[in-house]
């Protein structure tokens, strides 16, 4: 993904395009007319939208207009970086279209003698905020107040359901809970005695999904500053705009969004495993020796979304999971070569690997 992305930039720089000239003009208008690699149709949705309303973005275009200096490598929008005193400025975008479907799961649904509904499904929440989505999906499903929602996951007792893995956890989760709900409030039309208990399996209704390729999309945008004395390089801000679906929960959408664009800045700037060539083992299996982001690492960061209904999905979902990493150390590293002039295509981009591309005084 690293490569890809930087390979990009590279690319419209050969044809004295900016990255984001080049990547309007040649994104597809019409996907669904086009065929991805594996021979399917895609979805309508394209990047095209979250690059378009984060270039227009107020606070990317007063970064634009601030970088009129010397002639170098095309940034954003085609101008050279700049100096600010000793330090070298640039600019540097990367854009994202990540896989995205539903796959089977199970959800059970009891409404309850005193009002409320129980939800039991065999999901987990690693972090992400699946359990509070999952309630805001349960109570819009019901059409109850999210206070009426008793949440329960983690249990394989509750049957089948995809891991909060590959981004696709959430599309599939509540794909099975809006059809739980579904039954429930028919069965609950006729105005049975309650308890009243029932289960969605959607196995079969994931299989019957016409058969194409649906993405999610991201586009991030980053500003660095490189020290040419020390070969240190730090980021100042970060914007990502993200297509994924409906958004259940914006709070957690965006601090999942923030959080995968911190991991990848870290990516870019200090992870690094170290092996011994003899024995294969980690030679700095430690936080002393294994550097991640601190506090004072991490940027002004913002990230937004843009609407992004997936129709084929019963939910609308499409997943944000790996979306802001995958794109963010591309980015800085196109943001650093913006600044220096020189391309860095291993990671991480160390201060002695910048020292030694001798950057320019």
């Amino acid at each position: 993904m690293f490569c890809r992305r930087a390979r990009c930039v590279d690319l419209a720089t050969r044809l004295a395009r900016s990255p984001l000239s080049a990547l309007w003009t040649n994104w597809p208008r019409n996907c669904g007319s086009i065929r991805s690699i594996c021979g399917c149709a895609t979805n309508p949705r394209s990047v095209r939208c979250p690059v378009c309303r984060s270039a227009a973005a107020t606070w990317w275009a007063a970064c634009a207009r601030a970088h009129a200096g010397s002639a170098g490598p095309n940034g954003i929008c085609g101008l050279a970086g700049r100096r600010e005193g000793d330090l070298l400025v640039g600019t540097g975008m990367a854009a994202v279209s990540f896989l995205t479907l539903a796959l089977p799961s199970t959800a059970t649904i009891t409404a309850e003698k005193d009002g409320t509904y129980t939800v039991s499904i065999g999901a987990s929440d690693i972090g992400t905020g699946a359990r509070t989505a999952l309630v805001s999906i349960a109570a819009d499903a019901m059409r109850v107040k999210p206070e009426k929602i008793h949440i329960r996951i983690a249990d394989s007792d509750f049957g089948n359901a995809w891991a909060a893995s590959g981004s696709l956890g959430q599309a599939s989760w509540s794909w099975a809970v809006t059809s739980a709900a579904k039954k429930l409030r028919e069965q609950l039309a006729t105005r049975p005695p309650l308890p009243v208990t029932v289960t969605a399996d959607t196995t079969a209704e994931t299989s019957a999904m016409p058969h194409k390729e649906r993405q999610s999309h991201s586009a991030i945008f980053a500003e660095v500053i490189v020290d040419p004395a020390t070969g240190e390089v730090g980021v100042r801000r970060l914007l990502g705009m993200f297509g994924i679906g409906r958004v259940v929960n914006p709070l957690t959408a965006r601090s999942q969004a923030i959080g995968g664009m911190i991991m990848g800045l870290s990516l870019a700037l200090h992870e690094e495993s170290v092996r011994d060539p003899h024995s294969g083992r980690h030679i700095n299996a430690d936080f002393a020796g294994y550097h991640i982001s601190a506090h004072a690492d991490v940027p002004d960061i913002e990230a937004d979304f843009v609407p992004d209904h997936e129709p084929d999905i019963a939910s609308g979902i499409k997943g944000v999971g790996e979306l802001g990493t995958c794109g963010t150390a591309a980015a800085i590293a196109n943001a650093v070569w913006h600044a220096t002039g020189r391309r860095h295509r291993t990671l991480p981009i160390r201060l002695d690997r910048v020292l030694e591309d001798r950057v320019p005084q």
